[in-house]
C-alpha cells in the first residue's frame, strides 16, 4: 500500500502517482486515516498550532500528522507532562463546529470522488468473497461479530449488503470495559438497524474484583478476553443457535499489528483468525467457521468505504481514538490512555489508583513509576498473589501401585466428580461405599480405569489407576483436571473449548453432559491452557519476575 497527496485536491490518492484530476502526486506514507475537526482542535490545543484547525489533516501511525503541505511528528513525551486535562474539556465543550465540519465533509467528498475506483475494486472483492463463503457453508448461519468498531462497522454493511439481507444476526460481546461512546453507537446502530437481530453476550463477573485475585490483564496474561468475551459470547451462541453451526465474519486485518500480520504465515491452530482468502474453524469457540472479508484492507480503505457511504461510526474515532476495544486494555497506546483522562477522568483514575495499589501489593518500590512507565503492561506470573489453589500436593501411596493421595485446597463434593467424565462414564454406586469410592469406567470396554476415594467435605483424595498404558500422560492429565476443580471461578472458557458443548457452567457449578463427551477421542478441555485451566495459567509464578 501506498499513499500519495495531490497539492491540487488537497487530498490523499491510494495507489496513484496522479491523481484523478491529472495532478502528479507525491508519496506520503503506507497508510494514513482522516482527523476529525475534534482531533485537529485537540491538537492545536497542545500543540498551540494553529495549522491544524486552518485546513485538511492526516495522520499516520506513529503521530505523524500532515497538516496542509507539512509533515509534523508529534512526540508523546513532549505532549504529555504539559497536558491539563480540564482545561482541553472545557475548551473542547464549548466549541461549535458546525462550520468546519462543512469544509471537513467537502474536504472527504473530495477524497471520495478522487479514490472511487479503487473503493470500487476492493468492495466489490470482499463482496464477492462473502457470497462465496455463504454458498461454500450452506447449512451454517452467517453471523457478524459486531464490536462497535470501524472494522465491524465495515463488515457489517458488507455483508448485509452482499447478501441482500438485512436480517443478518450480529453478536455483540460487551466486556463491560467498553467505551461510553461505544455503547452510545451501539444503542443508535440498533436504533437505525430495527431488522438486524442483535444479541448482545456479558460475563457475571466483576472486572476490578477478578482484578484483586488475578492481577490486571497483561499484554503476556490477557485472561480478560476469555472471562468477558469468548465465554459469554459461547453461552449466547449456545443459547440460540440450538446446535446449528456458524459462518462467523469478522473484522479482523492484517495491517492492524505485526501479530495479525503473521496469522497468513503461521497455521491457523494458534490463532482465532486468518486472511480472508481462507476460511477455518474458530479454536475458541466451538461449532464456528470464521473469516475476515477485510482482512487486506488498509486503514485509509476502511475509511474511505464508512466515509463512500456515509456509515454512521462510534464518536471514539472522531477524538482522536485509533481503536475503541477495552478502554483500558493493556494492548493501548500511551495516547490512548492520555485520552482516556481527557474524556473519561472518572474511571481513567479509578484505573490509575487500582494499578498504583496493586503494584505496591506485589512489592513494587517505586508504585507510580511502574505503573506510568507503563511496566503494569508486561507483567508475567502471579507474583505477589494468593496463587495456592493451582498447586495440586499428591504423595505416591505405598500400599498400591500406580495411586496418590492428594491434599486438595477445596473441599470434596460432586462437582470434583464432573471433572472425572472426559476419562470415562463416573459410577458412584460400583465403588465401594464404606472407602466413599467413586468409579470411572471405559466406555468402549466398559472396565474400571480409575479409583476416586474420599469422603465428601474432606480435603483428602486419593486417586488409584488400574493397569493404566501411560501412567505419566494420565498423571498429569489427572493434575490438570484437579487443578480446575480448585480453581474454577467460572470463567467459561472449558465451556468455549469443547466442541461438542458437553461442558456447561450454570448457577456456579461445573458441569459436563456424558453422552455428548467424546472422551478420549478428543480431551481438548483437559490442557488448552498451561497447567489446564486458565487461573493456573495467570497465577503461575514464573523465575525472574
Amino acid at each position: 500500500m501506498k499513499v500519495f497527496w495531490c497539492s491540487k485536491c488537497q487530498v490523499p490518492v491510494i495507489n496513484e502517482t496522479k491523481c484523478k484530476c491529472g495532478n502528479e502526486t507525491r508519496y506520503m506514507t503506507t497508510d494514513i486515516r482522516p482527523v476529525f475537526p475534534e482531533e485537529k482542535h485537540l491538537m492545536y490545543k497542545i500543540t498551540k498550532d494553529k495549522l491544524f484547525i486552518e485546513g485538511p489533516v492526516w495522520a499516520a501511525k506513529g503521530f505523524k500528522y500532515f497538516v496542509g503541505e507539512r509533515f509534523e511528528a508529534v512526540s508523546l513525551n513532549s505532549l504529555v507532562p504539559i497536558i491539563n486535562e480540564k482545561e482541553i474539556v472545557n475548551y473542547l465543550n464549548n466549541l461549535d463546529l458546525n462550520d468546519e465540519y462543512l469544509e471537513f465533509n467537502k474536504n472527504i467528498q473530495k477524497f471520495v470522488e478522487v479514490n472511487s475506483k479503487h473503493l470500487h475494486v476492493i468492495e466489490f472483492a470482499a463482496m464477492d468473497f462473502i457470497k462465496n463463503a455463504v454458498k461454500q457453508y450452506p447449512s451454517n448461519l452467517p453471523v457478524v461479530s459486531f464490536s462497535g468498531g470501524k472494522d465491524s462497522t465495515v463488515v457489517s454493511h458488507l455483508v448485509r449488503r452482499a447478501l441482500s439481507n438485512p436480517s443478518i444476526l450480529h453478536l455483540f460481546g460487551d466486556t463491560t470495559l467498553e467505551f461510553p461512546f461505544t455503547y452510545k453507537y451501539i444503542e443508535r446502530f440498533r436504533r437505525d438497524n430495527p431488522r438486524t437481530p442483535f444479541f448482545t453476550s456479558r460475563s457475571n463477573h466483576n472486572f476490578m474484583d477478578l482484578c484483586q485475585k488475578m492481577g490486571p490483564p497483561s499484554r503476556v496474561m490477557s485472561w480478560c478476553c476469555t472471562v468477558f468475551k469468548t465465554g459469554p459470547l459461547n453461552n449466547t451462541i449456545n443459547n440460540f443457535a440450538k446446535g446449528k453451526n456458524l459462518l462467523t465474519f469478522y473484522g479482523i486485518r492484517g495491517s492492524e499489528s505485526v501479530t495479525r500480520r503473521d496469522y497468513q504465515k503461521v497455521e491457523f491452530n494458534n490463532f482465532d483468525f486468518i486472511k480472508n482468502s481462507e476460511i477455518t474453524s474458530s479454536p475458541k469457540i466451538a461449532k464456528q467457521k470464521v473469516t475476515s472479508p477485510i482482512f487486506d484492507w488498509y486503514d485509509v480503505e476502511v475509511w474511505l468505504y464508512i466515509l463512500s457511504h456515509n456509515v454512521d461510526f462510534n464518536d471514539g474515532y472522531r477524538l482522536g481514538f485509533s481503536r475503541v476495544g477495552c478502554w483500558c486494555c493493556p494492548n493501548n497506546s500511551k495516547w490512548s490512555m492520555v485520552l482516556a483522562s481527557i474524556y473519561m477522568p472518572e474511571q481513567y483514575k479509578q484505573w490509575n489508583d487500582f494499578l498504583i495499589n496493586f503494584a505496591k501489593r506485589i512489592g513494587k518500590k517505586d508504585a507510580e513509576l511502574y505503573v506510568a512507565t507503563g511496566k503494569w503492561k508486561a507483567r508475567q506470573g502471579g507474583a505477589g498473589l494468593d496463587n495456592r489453589q493451582i498447586h495440586v500436593e499428591a504423595k505416591p501411596c505405598i500400599d498400591e501401585e500406580f495411586s496418590r493421595t492428594f491434599t486438595l485446597t477445596k473441599p470434596i463434593n460432586d462437582e470434583l466428580y464432573e471433572y472425572f467424565k472426559p476419562f470415562g462414564k463416573v459410577s458412584k454406586e460400583l465403588g465401594r461405599k464404606l472407602l466413599n469410592e467413586v468409579v470411572i469406567i471405559d466406555k468402549k470396554t466398559n472396565k474400571q480405569i480409575l479409583k476416586l476415594q474420599g469422603k465428601a467435605g474432606t480435603y483428602n483424595l486419593k486417586v488409584v489407576a488400574i493397569n493404566p498404558s501411560n501412567y505419566r500422560l494420565l498423571s498429569q492429565r489427572i493434575d490438570c483436571q484437579l487443578r480446575k476443580f480448585q480453581s474454577c471461578i467460572g470463567c467459561l472458557g472449558c465451556v468455549s473449548i469443547c466442541p461438542n458443548g458437553a461442558i456447561s457452567y450454570v448457577d456456579g457449578t461445573y458441569r459436563i453432559i456424558e453422552n455428548k463427551c467424546l472422551g478420549e477421542k478428543c480431551l481438548a478441555c483437559i490442557n488448552p491452557w498451561r497447567g489446564g485451566c486458565l487461573m493456573s495459567k495467570v497465577l503461575a509464578v514464573k523465575r525472574g519476575v
